[in-house]
């Protein structure tokens, strides 16, 4: 009751799903509930590497969340806001081209969009933050 069905644990909103292959809740443990789906064959505490933060090759922006610093890298100057899953404005700033860290340590675990408004159009890049 607490978490839901495990097959469709954040389904309606396909564009917010990270896991492989497809979307359903592959591990979750409390005092009470010890989940780990079939199908998932790599333990639960299983996390993707980040061999590379800077711009991609395609030349378009990227965010990074990672130990509760923000890393911006964008191949064009640009005016930055970020938005909560609510909406609400977290951060508003202008960015140079190249890279820039944030301190997010006291921003809340959740889903963020940041909006990139430069080089004649509005990027928008969906990143999951999880905090320290």
């Amino acid at each position: 009751q607490r978490l839901g069905a495990s097959f469709a644990f954040m389904l309606p909103w396909v564009q917010y799903i990270l896991d492989e292959p497809g979307g359903p809740l592959r591990c979750y443990g409390d005092g009470q509930i010890d989940h780990h789906a079939a199908w998932w064959s790599l333990p639960c505490d299983f996390l993707l590497g980040v061999n590379d933060a800077g711009a991609d090759p395609g030349g378009l922006p990227t965010v990074v969340s990672a130990d509760g610093q923000l890393l911006v890298s964008t191949p064009f100057p640009g005016m930055l806001s970020i938005t909560d899953a609510t909406g609400r404005v977290v951060l508003r700033t202008t960015v140079a081209a190249g890279e820039v860290s944030m301190d997010a340590s006291t921003w809340k675990v959740g889903i963020y969009h940041a909006f990139l408004q430069g080089a004649g159009a509005t990027h928008h890049i969906r990143f999951a933050h999880f905090g320290q």
